[in-house]
């Protein structure tokens, strides 16, 4: 196996990982008045606590579309060199 697709199979498994424990952890400092906030109309931080809810609440199609930006990010940055 190149050496290219083991970074992107383990790039993925690390952010598959991260999306799944974070926002668990992340969950225990929240607010209630966070956790049911409407989010057309939230400042910065409170979208972000949405997005870790919405990675909380749908694992697998939140780990399925992390794992796919990363592994197309990553074989992108392989491809085309922006930074030498």
């Amino acid at each position: 196996m190149k050496s290219g697709l083991k970074c992107i199979i383990n790039a993925c498994i690390f952010a598959v990982i991260l999306n799944l424990s974070v926002p668990f952890i992340a969950k225990q400092f929240f607010t209630k008045e966070e956790l049911n906030s409407n989010k057309d109309v939230l400042p910065p931080r409170k979208l972000v606590v949405h997005m870790l809810l919405h990675h909380l609440n749908n694992p697998l199609i939140s780990s399925i579309a992390v794992a796919f930006f990363v592994s197309l990010s990553i074989t992108l940055g392989y491809n085309f060199k922006i930074l030498r």
